[in-house]
């Protein structure tokens, strides 16, 4: 019975009839060949229970087994469809018995051979349709008849009765097997056609998801190579690591969370005697906050032409940078002010931390921590919000400034290096040279911190 599947019609009924006419090629191939591997088998049976015409018989199946060779032969020679050799195969084997049925003289053997030619007749009919099955079966019943009149003695009743009984069993048998085959069949092809269809989607999307790999591996290196130039560009940027101005001495430290960070310092002369010192802290990190460091970079540059005040810096800092930054970002920012020949200081705090100064003949430590508003936030009121310090100093005076990301870095237990632990390793190191207490507070807060960092962290190390 035709049960081909029904999804995606035209494609799926197309390979399906390609399916079912290589089964069915396969099936002949192997029917025909068990049919002259039982050839020696058949004769004996012939020659035990029908031994009257035994050598008949055999002629007969030695014929009917080399007709069945030559023709799957032929099929093989010159890619004949599957419904030849079937229908080759078919009336052979039908006629056959049927040729045969009436020198057995036995009712009982009559049914057997009657069976036999039923599920000889299904396995040539497999995955036929079952117009050619009725039709076969209609040709065996006329032959059957045909037959029994010309080479039996018995009854028109016997005859119909045994024909009708082969006839009907054929065709029970073939019709129910061949729909039940080729319905196994068919739910083997649907599967495997599903599969196949899956895999292929499987395979599209993989070729896809690797062509989007390519490309967002592509886009990732330009974004590295962008992001190095973004790097090299911070770094030009920024002083070097032991700058020196007069009497003063700076040793700067600068670690980003990324490539780039949204931590910034720059030191600019104001004249030959004064000298501007700032330190930015940019929210977020990455290069949203650089790209702000840049932006307030340019701005303090352009503020200290003026050679104005501290306070006079970051006013006129805030006024550019709250026009260049139009979302919701902003940074904190201190300004020192410093007379190198002189013994004054000016300090101006935008929402930073406090100023840490190491007194060299004091015993304990000052915090300048003057009132202000954060940066890049437009108002009015920044200017006003904003209390200039003015501080003396002695030589040989230090001052740390720093961002929250060396403050706040935590440890694997989720512990803040905290403002507290700084003081008390900047008073504990006091003795030490410079560049010494630095490394030593570095240390310190590098054995305490963990990995990796959760915020960009610089320190500015100053020696007066």
């Amino acid at each position: 019975m035709n049960s081909a599947p029904t999804d995606d019609a035209t494609v799926s009924q197309r390979l399906w009839r390609n399916e079912r006419e290589l089964i069915a090629r396969r099936w002949h191939q192997i029917f025909v060949l068990g049919v002259a591997v039982l050839l020696p088998a058949w004769i004996a049976f012939d020659f035990v229970f029908v031994p009257s015409y035994w050598v008949q018989f055999a002629f007969v199946r030695v014929g009917v087994s080399l007709l069945l060779l030559s023709a799957l032969l032929l099929s093989h020679r010159f890619n004949l469809p599957s419904l030849f050799l079937g229908y080759v195969g078919s009336i052979l084997m039908h006629f056959t018995i049927c040729l045969l049925l009436p020198f057995t003289g036995n009712a009982l053997w009559m049914y057997s051979l009657g069976f036999t030619a039923a599920f000889i007749g299904a396995s040539m009919l497999l995955f036929w349709p079952v117009k050619h099955t009725i039709f076969m079966i209609a040709l065996t019943f006329a032959f059957y008849i045909f037959c029994f009149y010309q080479f039996s003695n018995l009854k028109y009743a016997t005859v119909l009765g045994h024909g009708g009984a082969v006839t009907f069993t054929v065709a029970i048998a073939s019709i129910f097997l061949s729909w039940a085959r080729n319905a196994m069949a068919a739910r083997e092809f649907k599967t495997r056609l599903q599969l196949y269809r899956a895999r292929e989607e499987v395979e599209r999307k993989a070729q896809r998801l690797g062509g989007a790999l390519d490309e967002l591996e592509n886009k990732s290196q330009l974004l590295e190579m962008e992001l190095d130039i973004a790097v090299e560009i911070q770094q030009s940027v920024l002083p070097e690591g032991d700058y020196h101005f007069e009497n003063i001495r700076i040793l700067s430290y600068n670690q980003p969370l990324g490539k780039v960070g949204g931590d910034f310092f720059d030191f600019t002369p104001l004249s030959d005697t004064r000298l501007a010192v700032m330190i930015i802290d940019a929210s977020g990190h990455g290069v949203p906050a650089a790209l702000i460091t840049m932006a307030a970079k340019i701005g303090f540059s352009n503020a200290t032409r003026a050679q104005g005040s501290a306070r006079e810096i970051l006013n006129h800092m805030n006024d550019s940078m709250s026009r260049a930054i139009t979302t919701q970002e902003y940074l904190t920012a201190m300004c020192l002010v410093i007379e190198a020949r002189g013994s004054r200081i000016e300090i101006a705090n935008a929402g930073h931390r406090p100023a840490v100064i190491l007194r060299r003949r004091a015993v304990s430590l000052d915090v300048w921590n003057p009132d202000g508003m954060i940066m890049g936030v437009e108002s009015s009121n920044f200017l006003s919000s904003l209390e200039e310090s003015g501080e003396v100093y002695e030589s040989g005076d230090r001052i740390f400034l720093y961002t929250d990301g060396f403050i706040d870095a935590l440890n694997a237990e989720g512990e803040t290096f905290g403002f507290e632990r700084f003081c008390d390793l900047i008073f504990e190191s006091r003795e030490l040279e410079l560049t010494e207490q630095r490394e030593f507070v570095l240390t310190q807060w590098r054995a305490f911190i963990a990995e990796p960092l959760v915020d960009d962290a610089a320190l500015l190390t100053i020696s007066l």
